[in-house]
C-alpha cells in the first residue's frame, strides 16, 4: 500500500484485491468533503446523488444507504461475529460486501476488510475516542479533508450513547 498523491491503493488480500482509490490531496483550490453517516434519522438528508461528497458510514447503517465509499466497523471481532438483533444477516453481509470496510485489522473473512490506521491516527492527534464516529473524523483529518458533514450521528440515546458523545463532540470541534 504506497503511492503518491493522486495514485491508488491496492491492499492485497487472497484471493483477490481491494481497490481503494486514493482520494484527491486537499490543498489550495481543493475541497473534499466526507459525509460521516450513522443511522439516526438525519441520514436521509446525506448529499447521496452528490459526487462531490464520499459517504463514509458505520456498516450498521448499510442498509440505510444507497450508495457509500468506505464502511466503518471498528468494533472487536467478538462483537460482530455475534447475532445481531437489528440485523441477522449482518455476518453473511460483511462476507459478501464488496465496499472497502475499515475494521481494526484485516479480516480473511471479511475480503473488503482494510486495516484502521490507527498507529498513524494516534501518532498526530490526542488519544481521545469514544465512538467510532471519532476515529471517522481523526482519519478523515489525516488525509486532509476540508468539509465534514454529520448525517445520523445523534448519540442522542443517554442509556447507549451517552459515553460516546462526549468524543464525537470533541472531534467536530
Amino acid at each position: 500500500m504506497a503511492g503518491m498523491a493522486g495514485e491508488s491503493m491496492v491492499f492485497s488480500r487472497a484471493p483477490k484485491s481491494v481497490h481503494v482509490p486514493r482520494p484527491p490531496t486537499a490543498g489550495l483550490g481543493r475541497l473534499r468533503k466526507i459525509a460521516i453517516v450513522g443511522t439516526a434519522w438525519t441520514l436521509h438528508f446525506t448529499p447521496w446523488d452528490d459526487p462531490t461528497w464520499e459517504i463514509w458510514a458505520h456498516a450498521s447503517a448499510a442498509a440505510m444507504c444507497p450508495r457509500v465509499d468506505r464502511y466503518f466497523d471498528l468494533h472487536p471481532q467478538k462483537f460482530w461475529t455475534k447475532p445481531k438483533k437489528w440485523d441477522k444477516t449482518y455476518l453473511q453481509w460483511l462476507t459478501r460486501n464488496a465496499v472497502p470496510i475499515w475494521m481494526q485489522k484485516r479480516y480473511a473473512e471479511v475480503p473488503a476488510s482494510v486495516k484502521y490506521p490507527k498507529e498513524r491516527v494516534m501518532a498526530e492527534f490526542r488519544p481521545y475516542f469514544t465512538s467510532q464516529a471519532a476515529w471517522m473524523i481523526a482519519l478523515a483529518l489525516t488525509e486532509g479533508v476540508t468539509h465534514i458533514g454529520f448525517f445520523g450521528t445523534h448519540y442522542s440515546s443517554d442509556s447507549e450513547y451517552a459515553h460516546q458523545r462526549p468524543g464525537c463532540e470533541y472531534w467536530m470541534g
